[in-house]
C-alpha cells in the first residue's frame, strides 16, 4: 500500500511538472516571440502532435526570414508564410489549453486515490503508522532524488545543444530596402546593352552602309585624280548649264592638252560607274549637250544594253539601237538628230549572244567611223560592277570618266573600284562626283533674279545696288 502510495505521489509530481512546462509555454505564445528563439522540454510534454507542430512553426519561421531577404513583407509570399504561422500557433494554444486541462483531472483523480489510501492507513496502530509513514517518505525521497537527477542530465544537454564553437562578430540586420529587383543595376545593364549594341551596329551600318559624303571623303578613298563635280538639281528644277559648267570647262583643257595627239580626230569619252544609279546617264547626257551647245559636233551613243535608260532622257524609243547596228549591221535609223551638233544612238533590244559581241573587237572598230563625223563621241556603259565586259573597251577610249554619286555610292565600294581598275590598267582615267551640294547663297550674284530681304541688304553694303541680268 506505501509503495501504491509513493507511485501516485510521483505521478503528482510528474502532473505538476507538465503543468508548470505548458504553463510557461502559454506564457510565451502570448508574448508573440518567434518560437526559434524557444525551446520546450519535449520530453515532459511527451505529445507528437504538439512535437510536430511546433517543429513546423520552426521551419516556417525560418523560411519567411529567407523571404524577407528577396522580397518585401507587403509580398503574397510572405504573407502566405504568416497565415500559416498564425494558424499553427492557433493550434498549439488550444493543444497545450487543452493539455492543462486534462492534466488538472488528472491530478485530481489521483491525489482522489492518495485521499483513499491515507483513509486506510489511518486505521493502523500508532506505531505501524508511523512506520509507514517513514518507509513512504523514504520512498517518495528516493524517486524525487531519481527525477530530479534525470531533469539536470535533461537540462544539462539541453544547453549543451545550444552551445556554438562560432564567435558572432557583428549581427545581421535586416535590410530596408529590397535585394531584388535591384532596380538601379537593371537600368544600368540596361545602358550599358544599349550603348554596346548601339556601338555595334553604328559600326555595321557604317561599313555597310556609309557613302561618300564630300570631295575630299572622295580625295581620300580613291586613288584616281578628280576631274570635276556636278551640283545636285533639286526636284522639279529646270535644268541649267551651269550644272555641268566645271566638268565642261575641265574637260576643254583636257582636250587642249591633249590636242596635239589627237589632232585630226574626234575624241571618244567613256562615261562607267561602279553600280547603278550614280548618274553615269545623267552626266553622260550633260556633257554631250554642254559640248552641243558650243558648237562642237557630238554623238552620245547608250551602250548599256542591260538597262538603258538614255532614250527616255530624249523622249524617244529604244530600237534600233547599238545592238541593231552590230548585230544586222543595220545602219538605217539608227543615228537620231536631236538638235544640229547633237546626235543620239539607243541601246536597242538586246538578244541571246549580243552582249559579249558589243565589247568585242568589231564593235571597237566603229569608233574609228565615228571619229571621222564628229568631235566628240560620248559612249554610256554599263556599270563596272555588272559588265567587267566593258572595261577593254575603256583602252580604246581618249578619255574615261567614272561616276560617283554624294549620298549613294557606298564607302566600302571604292576598294573594289581601285582593284578592279588596276587590274585592267585602263588609261586616262578620272573620277567624276555627281550630286555635290551647292552652297545657298555662293552663287546668287551671277542668277538671273536679284536678291532681296536681308540678303539685298548685305549685297547693297558690300557690293552696291544689284540689278536683275
Amino acid at each position: 500500500m506505501l509503495k501504491e502510495n509513493a507511485q501516485l505521489d510521483l505521478q503528482i509530481i510528474n502532473l505538476k511538472s507538465q503543468k508548470a512546462e505548458l504553463n510557461n509555454l502559454f506564457k510565451y505564445l502570448k508574448s508573440g516571440a518567434e518560437f526559434s528563439d524557444f525551446s520546450p522540454n519535449f520530453e515532459a510534454l511527451k505529445d507528437q502532435v504538439f512535437q510536430h507542430a511546433f517543429q513546423q512553426i520552426q521551419n516556417l519561421e525560418d523560411q519567411r526570414k529567407d523571404l524577407l531577404l528577396k522580397y518585401v513583407a507587403e509580398s503574397e509570399e510572405v504573407i502566405s508564410i504568416e497565415e500559416k504561422i498564425a494558424n499553427l500557433k492557433t493550434f498549439v494554444n488550444e493543444t497545450v489549453q487543452n493539455t492543462v486541462k486534462q492534466l488538472a483531472i488528472r491530478e485530481q483523480t489521483i491525489q482522489h486515490e492518495v485521499d483513499q489510501i491515507d483513509q486506510k492507513l489511518s486505521t493502523f496502530p500508532t506505531r505501524a503508522m508511523d512506520l509507514e509513514s517513514y518507509e513512504r517518505e523514504v520512498a517518495h525521497n528516493e524517486q524525487m532524488y531519481k527525477q530530479l537527477i534525470e531533469k539536470r542530465t535533461e537540462l544539462e544537454i539541453a544547453n549543451a545543444s545550444d552551445v556554438s564553437f562560432h564567435q558572432v562578430i557583428d549581427y545581421a540586420t535586416q535590410p530596408k530596402n529590397t535585394v531584388w529587383p535591384n532596380v538601379p543595376m537593371i537600368y544600368g545593364l540596361i545602358i550599358m546593352f544599349c550603348l554596346i549594341v548601339g556601338t555595334v551596329l553604328s559600326y555595321i551600318l557604317y561599313y555597310l552602309f556609309a557613302t561618300i559624303k564630300s570631295l575630299s571623303t572622295l580625295k581620300d578613298l580613291s586613288a584616281l585624280p578628280i576631274l570635276a563635280t556636278v551640283f545636285k538639281r533639286k526636284k522639279n528644277q529646270k535644268e541649267r548649264d551651269s550644272e555641268f559648267n566645271n566638268i565642261a570647262a575641265n574637260l576643254q583643257i583636257w582636250c587642249s592638252k591633249n590636242h596635239d595627239a589627237m589632232k585630226q580626230d574626234g575624241k571618244v569619252i567613256i562615261v562607267s560607274s561602279y553600280a547603278s544609279g550614280e548618274g553615269k546617264t545623267f552626266v553622260s547626257k550633260g556633257i554631250a549637250e554642254t559640248f552641243s551647245k558650243s558648237g562642237k559636233k557630238v554623238l552620245i551613243v547608250d551602250m548599256d544594253v542591260r538597262r538603258p535608260d538614255l532614250h527616255n532622257h530624249f523622249q524617244t524609243d529604244v530600237a534600233p539601237g547599238v545592238v541593231d547596228l552590230i548585230e544586222k549591221n543595220q545602219k538605217v535609223g539608227i543615228i537620231r538628230e536631236v538638235n544640229e551638233y547633237l546626235d543620239f544612238i539607243s541601246a536597242g533590244n538586246l538578244e541571246g549572244g549580243t552582249y559579249a559581241l558589243l565589247f568585242s573587237m568589231a564593235s571597237q572598230s566603229i569608233f574609228s567611223d565615228w571619229k571621222k563625223d564628229y568631235d566628240v563621241i560620248i559612249i554610256d556603259t554599263p556599270p563596272l560592277s555588272m559588265a567587267e565586259e566593258a572595261l577593254p573597251l575603256m583602252h580604246q577610249s581618249d578619255l574615261n570618266l567614272i561616276v560617283t554619286r554624294r549620298g549613294k555610292t557606298k564607302r566600302n565600294w571604292m576598294p573594289k573600284l581601285n582593284n578592279l581598275l588596276s587590274t585592267y590598267e585602263i588609261p586616262q582615267l578620272y573620277m567624276v562626283l555627281n550630286a555635290k551640294h551647292r552652297k545657298r547663297n555662293a552663287y546668287y550674284y551671277y542668277s538671273n533674279k536679284a536678291p532681296v530681304g536681308w540678303r539685298a541688304a548685305w549685297s547693297s553694303k558690300l557690293f552696291g545696288t544689284i540689278s536683275p541680268r
